[in-house]
């Protein structure tokens, strides 16, 4: 907490013509600037990723309105996916989903949080969020994959790992 409280005086601290929510912005956009768009930078050095996801959830957190702000909270998601935080995935994507209905990058939100109860092994709140994507995006081109994801999940088929296995026995029983 103390570090998201230095973050937001170093936003409202800087005195020059810039806005503090551009210089925010600026900062986000710098951070990001120096490292790999690929995200490969967060899962090597986690305190780097942990940089990132906070620069974001203070945006986000000090701009609530600002149009920027489900972006911020959708790409702090992602990092924290990425890097196995998936309780704070979970947390930033469904803040997403529950307070900005209009993000266009809703679908890849929605994803994101599924995949990350996936990777947290809470299958049952996973296929709820396959169901949810698949509910209200019935025509997207990953629908029958995320169908076929939830019938893995109901056979127990749990980690990336079972799931192959379990494409792959069922490949050998037919």
């Amino acid at each position: 907490m103390a570090l998201a409280s230095a973050v937001l005086l170093i936003f409202v601290g800087c005195k020059n013509s810039q806005s503090p929510r551009d210089k925010a912005a600026a900062m986000i956009d710098n951070f990001e600037s120096r490292h790999d768009p690929m995200g490969l930078d967060y899962a090597r050095d986690p305190a780097t990723a942990d940089s990132i996801i906070l620069l974001y959830t203070s945006f986000a957190n000090t701009y609530p309105d600002d149009s920027l702000a489900p972006v911020c909270l959708h790409k702090a998601a992602n990092v924290a996916c990425l890097v196995g935080s998936f309780d704070e995935a979970i947390w930033n994507a469904q803040k997403v989903v529950d307070e900005y209905s209009g993000y266009e990058g809703m679908e890849d939100c929605l994803l994101t949080l599924a995949k990350s109860y996936e990777f947290a092994e809470r299958p049952d709140d996973a296929k709820a969020a396959y169901q949810y994507f698949i509910d209200t995006y019935p025509n997207h081109p990953l629908t029958e994959d995320l169908k076929r994801t939830i019938q893995l999940l109901d056979m127990g088929a749990v980690t990336p790992e079972e799931q192959l296995a379990a494409i792959l026995a069922e490949k050998e029983n037919n």
